[in-house]
């Protein structure tokens, strides 16, 4: 899974935000655009999580019929 894969690289760049000089405003700038990201790709994450356990139930239904 492509996005899963970006989803854990960027949580490890946004977990060095600790480390930062949260005093200067454009670092603390940065981070929140990168935790905006961060968000948006955890909910395409989680619905492709959901669409493919949708996709197997499906699977599933469709062979107890035949």
């Amino acid at each position: 899974m492509k996005k899963f894969d970006q989803y854990v690289s960027h949580l490890r760049i946004l977990s060095r935000a600790f480390d930062e000089d949260l005093t200067n405003d454009f670092i603390v700038s940065g981070i929140i655009d990168k935790y905006y990201i961060q968000f948006e790709l955890g909910w395409k994450v989680l619905k492709n999580c959901y669409d493919m356990r949708a996709l197997i139930r499906l699977q599933q239904v469709l062979q107890e019929k035949l």
